[in-house]
This record gives structure tokens, C-alpha cells and sequence, in this order.
């Protein structure tokens, strides 16, 4: 399993490379490198958006309380579908962190469109939302993430895949 990062062994010139000076130095910081922490969600179906105001897409599935290593990052990756009823309606979309702020202000308060806005050119066509963040300078221990979720108008049916993982 992975450890904690060790700060790489400065070589000298004629140094024994020892098994195990290369396992604590090198096999070590091989694990911390592939053993991240990743949580992945997936819907094909869809859910029901209704609200005007963001709100957890769905906190059974797009929800994940993830640890967070000693200087680790998180990165939030999204590729979601809608289907939006009519042309004059949009959804938009945003991360909410530790039930306390929004990923796209750094705040309570989301800014207007979130992370991102779904506008269609046709009814009832099934668009495609692609997003990566990066989310830095989060403490030690345990996060919440959530994925929330808002449209102007009508019934929007969202889905797709949501994943975070450690960086």
C-alpha cells in the first residue's frame, strides 16, 4: 500500500546501490505514485433536475468523502450528459466542497453559471459536458465532494461520470 512521500536520496558518485536503499528510495515512491486514493461514479440513465438553484445532483452516487494525503491535490474529472427539454433552457453545474463552499467561487455562494453552463441548439438533444479541476491547498484528512447541479427552466435529465482521485 502506499506510504507517505519521501524526499529523494541525493546519489554520490561510487555510492552501493543496495537493494534495499533502492526499495526504501525508489520502490517507495513508486507506490505513493500508483497507489492513489480514486473514487469513480457512473450513470447512464440520468437523473431529474428541477431546481433553479444548485442543488447534489444525486448524493448517493455523486458524493464521495475522500482522504486527502499530506500534500496531495485533488483532481475532480466530469463527463456528463443532459437532455435538455427546449432550447431556451441550460443546466449548469459545479463541486461542492466539505458542504461549505463551491469550487467555482471558493465560496459559499456559486458563481452564477458554476463550473460550467449547458446551453442546446436542438430540444431533447443529449449534449455533453467535459470538465477537469484541479482542486489545491485542501488540509490533511478527510473531504467531501458533491457534485450539485441547477436549470433555468423545465425538467433537465443529467448523468454520466464523475472522478475524483488523488495528484
Amino acid at each position: 500500500m502506499a506510504q507517505d512521500w519521501i524526499t529523494p536520496k541525493n546519489w554520490k558518485a561510487g555510492e552501493a546501490l543496495l537493494p534495499s536503499k533502492l526499495n526504501v528510495y525508489i520502490g517507495a515512491q513508486n507506490d505513493f505514485l500508483r497507489y492513489r486514493n480514486r473514487y469513480t461514479a457512473n450513470d447512464t440513465t440520468g437523473f431529474n433536475v428541477t431546481s433553479g438553484s444548485l442543488v447534489a445532483l444525486n448524493d448517493n452516487l455523486y458524493r464521495v468523502e475522500f482522504e486527502v494525503k499530506q500534500n496531495e491535490d485533488l483532481l475532480v474529472s466530469l463527463d456528463l450528459f443532459a437532455t435538455i427539454n427546449a432550447v431556451t433552457n441550460s443546466i449548469w453545474f459545479d463541486i461542492y466542497i466539505d458542504d461549505d463552499y463551491y469550487l467555482s467561487s471558493g465560496t459559499a455562494t456559486a458563481l452564477t453559471r458554476g463550473l460550467g453552463q449547458m446551453m442546446p441548439n436542438e430540444a431533447a438533444l443529449s449534449q455533453r459536458f467535459k470538465c477537469r479541476k484541479l482542486i489545491a491547498g485542501l488540509s490533511t484528512g478527510v473531504h467531501s465532494i458533491s457534485l450539485h447541479a441547477a436549470r433555468n427552466a423545465g425538467t433537465q435529465t443529467v448523468g454520466g461520470l464523475m472522478i475524483v482521485e488523488g495528484y
